[in-house]
């Protein structure tokens, strides 16, 4: 009874996480139409962490003054339309790929809240997670973008996205092999 209310509550969980991502991905969508009406609006909103590889677009800070042009901060209204539009994007799939993988793992739990745990839909979803895990360290590996008509292009080696990469598919070969014996037993009885 316990472990069926722990698995509700993941699923539960998983639900409110897609809603957020999607609530994310609305406001990410509106700023960026904002932001092409009205670049100068965004004098005092900062890139904090500029064009640095990783998952995400990166943080944003609010000043209550504007900054000094020469200090090195990149504010949102010094970027190109080119760049606005790659760190929309960028949002978009992290958001979409992040979406897929928790709808893959409320299917499993789901599953495996039926008694149906070492089967071919959970191999297929745990290796369906894998390979989204796979695009989105793909997609962490580098971030460009355009600030004071330069070019940047940073590369990083995103060990989070790796390792649940490889947690995911170490994790469907161990439900196939679970599935294995669960064959063999049936058999046996």
């Amino acid at each position: 009874m316990k472990k069926s209310r722990i698995l509700k509550m993941a699923i539960v969980f998983n639900q409110i996480m897609i809603a957020f991502i999607i609530l994310m991905v609305v406001c990410l969508v509106a700023a960026v139409i904002h932001w092409y009406l009205d670049p100068k609006s965004y004098s005092l909103v900062e890139l904090t962490q500029g064009f640095n590889a990783g998952y995400g677009i990166g943080g944003f800070k609010i000043h209550r003054i504007e900054p000094a042009q020469d200090t090195g901060k990149v504010l949102l209204n010094q970027v190109s339309s080119i760049t606005i539009i790659l760190l929309a994007l960028r949002g978009v799939l992290f958001a979409v790929l992040t979406i897929l993988i928790f709808r893959s793992i409320t299917r499993i739990l789901k599953s495996i809240r039926s008694v149906k745990t070492f089967y071919d839909a959970n191999i297929a979803n745990l290796k369906y997670t894998g390979r989204c895990m796979l695009l989105i360290s793909i997609l962490s590996f580098f971030n460009l973008g355009e600030w004071q008509d330069t070019w940047q292009i940073n590369f990083s080696l995103p060990l989070g996205p790796i390792l649940l990469t490889l947690f995911a598919y170490v994790l469907a070969e161990v439900f196939t092999e679970g599935k294995h014996l669960l064959e063999d037993k049936n058999m046996i009885v």
